[in-house]
């Protein structure tokens, strides 16, 4: 979720199954998210993105084991409600959200698992959890998306947010569908058939397949595009959660 659909991590932490509801039960894909400005970094206006159909195939896979009792660590089964966190605390039978230092750790322990951290600057690594944001934004510029699009899905502060709010969720929603923005390799006949349609904005640029390599290729070049960061806070505690 956060690579396919650009959240922060404590925006995500703040996620509740309201958020995914309306399209999650009808079956619709992708996945839309209105985020509110209290639930932001800097709470300045609320926006809209999506979420893949690859991740929205796990989360649906996710709340049917918490619906069915399914999770770990013997938690009981859930009647979830507009207000239940989208993802919880699976160490805690009490019903409670994932705190952001939560799932830091356990990206970061599964990014050191994969071999992706690379190098260490000063106290940071060259790949960190934030870094799939960024990925979300080098893919989608390879793809052809403009970047006013890009931005807006991000939740950053832009001059035209007025003008893509008023276009609508459906137009946005073509947007993000017609970049076929995704995890796992495409082939070429996925390919070409991303590309096809009125052309407006979602034409891969030139320059190779976004997605050749894979995601571990394209996470780690995500981080060499020069693009700005806003790193914040690095929490230290470890609750070796799995994910």
């Amino acid at each position: 979720m956060l690579a396919l659909g650009a959240f922060r991590i404590g925006t995500l932490c703040k996620l509740c199954y309201r958020h995914v509801r309306h399209d999650i039960e009808r079956g619709v894909v992708p996945v839309h998210v209105h985020v509110e400005a209290d639930i932001t970094k800097g709470k300045y206006h609320d926006y809209d993105t999506f979420i893949g159909g690859e991740a929205v195939e796990y989360l649906k896979a996710y709340l049917e084991a918490r619906r069915n009792g399914g999770l770990p660590n013997k938690i009981p089964r859930e009647d979830l409600n507009d207000e239940s966190p989208l993802i919880r605390d699976e160490h805690s039978k009490a019903l409670k959200p994932l705190t952001p230092s939560q799932v830091y750790n356990i990206l970061h322990g599964l990014m050191a698992q994969a071999g992706l951290l690379g190098s260490k600057v000063g106290r940071r690594y060259t790949v960190r959890p934030h870094s799939i944001r960024k990925f979300f934004r080098t893919q989608m510029a390879a793809l052809g998306v403009q970047t006013d699009y890009i931005e807006y899905m991000m939740g950053h502060t832009i001059s035209t947010y007025h003008d893509i709010q008023m276009k609508g969720i459906e137009f946005l929603r073509g947007i993000y569908t017609a970049s076929g923005l995704g995890i796992k390799p495409k082939n070429k006949t996925q390919q070409n058939r991303n590309t096809e349609g009125d052309g407006e904005s979602t034409r891969p640029k030139p320059g190779g397949d976004p997605h050749e390599g894979g995601f571990n290729n394209a996470l780690q070049n995500s981080d060499k595009s020069g693009h700005r960061i806003r790193p914040g806070p690095e929490p230290n505690q470890n609750t070796g959660k799995r994910l």
